[in-house]
């Protein structure tokens, strides 16, 4: 921040929505071109500053198909519910910070351990902007998030446009994206957004294992599955699928 704060005083170019400002001690000169916004330049150097590895975002499909039984007994949000709890054990609160972000939530959430274990994740409701939640991976300091959704975006492509916003940073922000239920809706869309980014894309069918295996997921754990085969995390984790990249 201090060599930006050197750049503003003794005049240099700075990028204004597409457009560049040069300031000096005579004025301003405006010149039309493409680029980052001095805002986005800004949450750049905050990331790379203040970022750890330890730190980690949720976003979590909260539409109205998560109120779906796929065995009868209960829905696809009381299982992701239960898995957040039993992920939240995992989390070293101290040293990790978490973000929770609903889909259709209108802003991300810094959680503690006690409300991540309680009835924080929001009723069921509305559709699966999944592209939003995203979008505030990519405007906070936090470099991994996880994805967790059981069926297609509102818009496939602008999910993707942020996908690729998160990949093309200088410290790529890493999506791991969990596809829940028996519904094939949304694999496609996840399966590439983890490609993009370099995450994990699992797959689970059978939701007692997606429960159970959320915490392999949890910061600590999840650096012990990069020396682990697809193969072999699939079988940690019984899911149905698991692609690495």
């Amino acid at each position: 921040m201090s060599n930006l704060k050197d750049k503003l005083l003794k005049g240099t170019e700075l990028s204004v929505r597409g457009s560049a400002i040069s300031q000096s001690k005579t004025g301003f000169k405006l010149s039309i071109h493409k680029s980052d916004s001095l805002q986005s330049r800004i949450n750049k150097a905050n990331q790379a500053s203040l970022a750890t590895h330890e730190d980690i975002a949720l976003l979590l499909d909260d539409s109205s198909s998560m109120e779906i039984r796929d065995d009868f007994i209960k829905s696809r949000m009381d299982y992701l519910r239960e898995a957040v709890i039993g992920f939240a054990n995992e989390i070293d609160f101290v040293a990790s910070k978490v973000l929770c972000v609903p889909f259709n939530s209108s802003s991300f959430i810094s959680t503690t351990q006690a409300q991540l274990k309680g009835s924080y994740i929001a009723q069921s409701g509305g559709s699966t902007p999944m592209h939003r939640a995203i979008k505030r991976l990519l405007d906070s300091t936090i470099l991994r998030g996880i994805l967790i959704s059981d069926g297609e975006a509102d818009n496939e492509e602008w999910a993707l446009s942020e996908a690729r916003s998160c990949a093309a940073l200088p410290t790529k922000k890493k999506i791991d994206c969990v596809h829940i239920g028996h519904s094939r809706d949304g694999e496609v869309t996840l399966r590439r957004i983890a490609e993009l980014t370099g995450g994990l894309y699992f797959k689970f069918k059978d939701l007692e294992s997606f429960r159970s295996a959320l915490r392999e997921l949890a910061p600590r754990r999840r650096l012990a599955l990069e020396a682990k085969t697809a193969d072999e995390i699939k079988r940690l984790t019984g899911a149905t699928e698991v692609i690495k990249h």
